[in-house]
Protein backbone atom coordinates (compact mmCIF):
# COMPACT_ATOMS: atom_id res chain seq x y z
CA UNK A 1 0.00 0.00 0.00
CA UNK A 2 2.61 2.42 1.39
CA UNK A 3 4.46 1.86 -2.24
CA UNK A 4 1.26 2.85 -4.29
CA UNK A 5 1.53 6.09 -2.55
CA UNK A 6 4.98 6.78 -3.18
CA UNK A 7 4.29 6.18 -6.73
CA UNK A 8 1.12 8.71 -6.60
CA UNK A 9 3.28 11.36 -5.06
CA UNK A 10 6.27 10.89 -7.53
CA UNK A 11 3.67 11.24 -10.16
CA UNK A 12 1.68 14.37 -8.49
CA UNK A 13 5.34 16.33 -8.51
CA UNK A 14 6.12 15.23 -11.87
CA UNK A 15 2.94 16.42 -13.35
CA UNK A 16 3.85 19.89 -12.45
CA UNK A 17 7.72 19.45 -13.80
CA UNK A 18 7.26 22.66 -16.24
CA UNK A 19 5.97 24.95 -13.11
CA UNK A 20 9.10 23.63 -11.23
CA UNK A 21 11.55 24.32 -14.18
CA UNK A 22 10.58 27.90 -14.75
CA UNK A 23 10.64 28.24 -11.03
CA UNK A 24 14.51 26.91 -10.51
CA UNK A 25 17.46 28.35 -12.87
CA UNK A 26 19.69 25.55 -13.85
CA UNK A 27 23.81 25.71 -13.22
CA UNK A 28 24.29 24.96 -16.90
CA UNK A 29 22.71 23.58 -20.04
CA UNK A 30 24.08 20.37 -19.37
CA UNK A 31 22.93 20.18 -15.69
CA UNK A 32 21.43 16.48 -15.57
CA UNK A 33 21.34 15.29 -12.36
CA UNK A 34 21.51 11.81 -11.78
CA UNK A 35 19.21 12.42 -8.84
CA UNK A 36 16.31 14.26 -10.41
CA UNK A 37 14.45 17.59 -9.01
CA UNK A 38 11.13 15.05 -8.68
CA UNK A 39 13.19 13.03 -6.83
CA UNK A 40 14.72 15.37 -4.40
CA UNK A 41 10.89 16.94 -3.79
CA UNK A 42 9.01 13.54 -3.56
CA UNK A 43 11.67 12.31 -0.98
CA UNK A 44 11.41 15.11 1.10
CA UNK A 45 8.00 15.08 1.00
CA UNK A 46 7.52 11.61 1.62
CA UNK A 47 9.97 12.29 4.67
CA UNK A 48 7.24 14.58 6.21
CA UNK A 49 3.97 12.22 5.80
CA UNK A 50 6.49 9.72 7.40
CA UNK A 51 6.20 12.17 10.39
CA UNK A 52 9.39 13.14 9.95
CA UNK A 53 10.49 16.46 10.03
CA UNK A 54 14.07 17.63 9.97
CA UNK A 55 16.30 17.04 6.71
CA UNK A 56 18.51 14.92 8.23
CA UNK A 57 15.96 12.72 10.03
CA UNK A 58 14.10 12.82 6.13
CA UNK A 59 17.77 11.50 5.05
CA UNK A 60 18.65 9.12 7.25
CA UNK A 61 15.07 7.26 6.99
CA UNK A 62 15.56 7.20 2.61
CA UNK A 63 19.03 5.84 2.99
CA UNK A 64 17.59 3.30 5.59
CA UNK A 65 14.08 2.42 3.83
CA UNK A 66 14.08 3.71 0.62
CA UNK A 67 17.68 2.74 -0.94
CA UNK A 68 16.18 0.46 -3.26
CA UNK A 69 13.56 3.42 -4.96
CA UNK A 70 15.99 5.99 -4.99
CA UNK A 71 19.36 4.32 -6.18
CA UNK A 72 20.90 7.55 -6.68
CA UNK A 73 20.25 9.51 -3.63
CA UNK A 74 23.05 11.23 -3.36
CA UNK A 75 25.20 12.40 0.12
CA UNK A 76 23.66 14.36 3.18
CA UNK A 77 25.55 17.23 2.09
CA UNK A 78 24.27 17.18 -1.74
CA UNK A 79 20.69 16.81 -0.69
CA UNK A 80 20.46 19.40 1.69
CA UNK A 81 21.99 21.85 -0.91
CA UNK A 82 19.64 20.46 -3.74
CA UNK A 83 16.23 21.09 -1.12
CA UNK A 84 18.12 24.84 -0.66
CA UNK A 85 17.82 24.86 -4.35
CA UNK A 86 13.98 23.75 -5.28
CA UNK A 87 12.63 26.14 -2.47
CA UNK A 88 10.93 28.25 -5.02
CA UNK A 89 9.48 24.84 -6.90
CA UNK A 90 8.11 23.60 -3.27
CA UNK A 91 6.50 27.51 -3.42
CA UNK A 92 5.40 26.57 -6.71
CA UNK A 93 3.56 23.38 -6.03
CA UNK A 94 1.92 24.22 -2.82
CA UNK A 95 0.33 26.94 -4.97
CA UNK A 96 -0.74 24.71 -8.47
CA UNK A 97 -1.77 21.82 -5.53
CA UNK A 98 -3.76 24.75 -3.57
CA UNK A 99 -5.25 25.81 -6.66
CA UNK A 100 -6.54 22.24 -7.89
CA UNK A 101 -7.86 21.69 -4.28
CA UNK A 102 -10.34 24.76 -4.26
CA UNK A 103 -11.14 24.57 -8.02
CA UNK A 104 -12.79 20.73 -6.59
CA UNK A 105 -14.28 22.13 -3.41
CA UNK A 106 -16.37 24.54 -5.10
CA UNK A 107 -16.38 28.60 -4.20
CA UNK A 108 -14.12 29.62 -1.22
CA UNK A 109 -16.75 30.41 2.02
CA UNK A 110 -15.59 34.10 3.50
CA UNK A 111 -15.97 34.29 7.39
CA UNK A 112 -15.71 36.97 9.67
CA UNK A 113 -14.15 36.46 12.86
CA UNK A 114 -14.76 38.83 15.03
CA UNK A 115 -12.80 38.75 18.44
CA UNK A 116 -11.62 35.22 19.12
CA UNK A 117 -14.93 33.52 17.35
CA UNK A 118 -15.81 32.72 14.34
Amino acid sequence: MWQTNLIKLYCAVSEHDNTMEAMTQRQSNNFRPEFSDEECITVYLWGICQRRFEQRTIYDYTKNHLLDWFPKLPSYAAFSRRLSFLVPAFQALAEEWLTVILKKEGPVRKFCVKGDKL
